[in-house]
């Protein structure tokens, strides 16, 4: 009896398992459920309209500053390494150059310019070279003397300018020597001139001969 009733106990029980479930099935501690709580934070986290979703576009770099660094301080330097940008185009045979050393009242300028106004002299015995600056400089310091081997009893006269300014001006004989510190703080254009004040009618530098003018070792501050 007692078996038969615990057999059909496990009967009833399995014929419950295949029954249909009614409204109160997610009642039943048995039902498995489904995740749904995961599925669906996965489709939000692909959903591409999710503003989660979206890409964090950072601001582009912008560019980089302008250099306020000021301009380089210009090196002190001799006027020997400037090419002069303009000279005397009346003068029909005067002439600079930089291919020394030379030597004036005994002192030999390794940095020294020679220059002479020709020996035709035809245009009042000026001539002059010009040299740009660029306002860059202050001082102009340096000698100027007459070259030891001009024909004896010469004299010459020198002249400096700054954008057409004469800063200095003077006349010079066989051993002398002038020192020059020039102010030429804001200055362009710079201007040496030599003047021989012998006749316009001389034809050839023979027993005259040429008369230079040394500046010696002439340099550019800019402190």
């Amino acid at each position: 009896m007692v078996l038969a009733l615990a057999a059909l106990v496990l009967a009833v029980g399995g014929l419950a398992v295949f029954l249909p479930k009614g409204r109160n099935d997610d009642a039943d501690p048995h039902r498995v459920v489904a995740p749904t709580s995961t599925v669906i934070t996965n489709i939000t986290s692909s959903n591409s309209d999710s503003p989660s979703a979206r890409p964090t576009i950072s601001n582009p770099p912008s560019d980089p500053p302008e250099s306020s660094e000021p301009p380089p301080i210009p090196q002190d330097q001799y006027l020997t390494d400037l090419e002069y940008i303009d000279d005397d185009q009346k003068a029909t045979s005067g002439y600079y150059r930089t291919d020394g050393p030379y030597k004036a009242n005994g002192k030999e300028y390794s940095h020294g310019i020679a220059m002479n106004s020709g020996c035709q002299n035809r245009d009042g015995g000026d001539y002059w070279v010009d040299f740009d600056i660029g306002r860059q400089y202050k001082k102009l310091v340096g000698d100027v003397a007459l070259y030891d081997k001009n024909s004896a009893g010469i004299k010459m006269k020198y002249q400096l300018l700054i954008d057409g300014e004469s800063r200095v001006e003077k006349t010079l004989l066989t051993g002398q020597t002038e020192k020059l510190n020039i102010d030429v703080a804001g200055g362009l254009r710079l201007r040496l001139l030599v003047h021989d004040p012998r006749p316009r009618n001389l034809t050839s530098c023979g027993s005259e001969g040429r008369a230079y003018v040394i500046w010696g070792d002439l340099q550019l501050i800019d402190g």
